[in-house]
């Protein structure tokens, strides 16, 4: 489906069809970590830096992300200083949020005191869900975000925090589940306890789906592929060589 829509918007083209470029760009590069989109991503990455007016704004952003998922210290801070030097709205969003796609949990550190900082207005401070949502940082993030919550609720009323009761429905396990349940629970917002029930409902069903289908997910991709020995793979995880067995 990528390939029969191209790498770069046609004129004329119905705006439908450039979303669901878009989509399809984060979703094989973002989750099936697709080696060429992801260096794709990288060079289109380089080029927004350069000249944000020369990448399509629907690619751009997913562009930002991805890279930041396999990114590093040093695109951290060139992304910071284009976040402080951006000129369109747009632009400074994309950087906000990609600023909690990176792996290392120290860069999950700085992202939380830099939305927390100056530099992010208060109608800003929900790019915290960035790392939160982020697998790779998650339980570091969850933490950082219950030490901050103080500061949280100093830089923004607490009518407005009341949103963020919906980081509880982030989660995928019982003790994540659990812990921010009791913590928001703990705070006294008013008007969070039937956005923490949606939350949970969310999450109990997250942990259903996980627990009747991991087995059958992990059962067929050992056996669509070809039988050589699994090797490790991103993250540490197994993963097989699918380069064909000869006869």
């Amino acid at each position: 489906m990528a390939r029969n829509l191209g790498e770069t918007a046609v004129a004329g083209e119905p705006a439908e069809r450039e979303a669901l470029r878009a989509d399809l760009f984060l979703m094989l590069a973002r989750y099936g970590r697709d080696p060429e989109l992801i260096e794709k991503a990288r060079t289109e990455v380089s080029q927004y830096m350069k000249a944000p007016e020369s990448i399509d704004a629907s690619l751009a952003g997913g562009a930002l992300m991805v890279a930041a998922m396999n990114g590093d210290a040093v695109l951290f801070d060139q992304y910071f200083a284009h976040l402080k030097t951006a000129k369109t709205p747009e632009e400074y969003g994309f950087y906000l949020d990609a600023l909690g796609a990176f792996p290392d949990k120290s860069l999950t550190r700085r992202a939380f005191d830099i939305i927390l900082g100056p530099d992010v207005k208060n109608q800003d401070m929900f790019a915290l869900y960035s790392p939160l949502a982020n697998y790779r940082t998650q339980p570091a993030a969850w933490e950082l975000f219950k030490g901050d919550f103080p500061a949280i609720l100093k830089k923004m009323d607490a009518p407005d925090a009341v949103g963020f009761a919906q980081v509880a429905g982030l989660f995928c396990e019982a003790r994540l589940r659990d812990d921010s349940q009791q913590f928001f629970a703990g705070q006294k917002l008013p008007g969070t306890e039937r956005i923490l029930q949606n939350q949970k409902d969310k999450v109990n069903a997250c942990i259903q789906v996980r627990e009747s289908q991991q087995g059958n997910l992990s059962s067929y991709l050992l056996t669509a592929t070809s039988p050589a020995p699994a090797r490790a793979g991103f993250d540490g995880c197994q993963t097989v060589d699918k380069r064909p067995v000869s006869p």
